[in-house]
This record gives C-alpha cells, structure tokens and sequence, in this order.
C-alpha cells in the first residue's frame, strides 16, 4: 500500500521503516522535547526514542562543547550569607538561614 502511493506522487519507493527514521532526525533536527517526540513516533518506551536521539551529528557535539567551554572559562563570583545568634553556653551558636549563591560574572 505504502510503496503503491509513493509511487503515485511520484516519489522515490523506500522502505516504509526509514521514514521513521528519517521523521525522527527531523524532531531531534527542531529540537521537539523527548516526551513529545515518544507521543509523534508513537513508541511505548522512552528509550526506543531516545535511541534514535542518540546519533548527534558533529556540528551538534562541537556546539556542545563550545558552550561548556564558554561555561567553565567565565570567571565565577561567590557569596555567602549566614544569619547566627547566641543560644547561651550549654547551645552554642544557632543559626537559623544560610544561603550561598554563585553567580557568572560576564565582561
């Protein structure tokens, strides 16, 4: 039936299997988030699409390098707040908050 209307439009008869395929590089190549992709592809487990995610291409891969080495080569500044009372002699010192925050500092 596939191979019948491929024919028809004109087009060049393929396996009906690759079209999975190739509809799946086209999700990962718009970027549609994996839980929508599994729904579109119509694949009860979430690894059966993810497989497919797997086959990044080499702009992809440099792309993503890229951004961690912008990440890690930004200078970082840190700060620290902590809130602290007395509590007497037998208590010690009670704090009641504590926050840290990092923050990339960007010129």
């Amino acid at each position: 039936m596939f191979a019948l209307r491929a024919r028809r439009a004109g087009l060049r008869v393929i396996p009906l299997r690759n079209t999975q395929h190739t509809r799946s590089s086209l999700l990962v190549a718009l970027k549609v988030h994996p839980k929508v992709a599994q729904r579109i592809l119509r694949h009860s487990q979430i690894a059966m699409t993810m497989e497919g995610r797997a086959e990044a291409s080499e702009q992809e891969v440099r792309a993503a390098l890229g951004k961690l080495s912008q990440r890690w080569a930004a200078p970082a500044e840190h700060t620290a707040t902590m809130t602290c009372s007395s509590g007497g002699p037998e208590l010690g010192v009670s704090c009641t908050s504590f926050s840290y925050a990092v923050s990339t500092v960007r010129e």
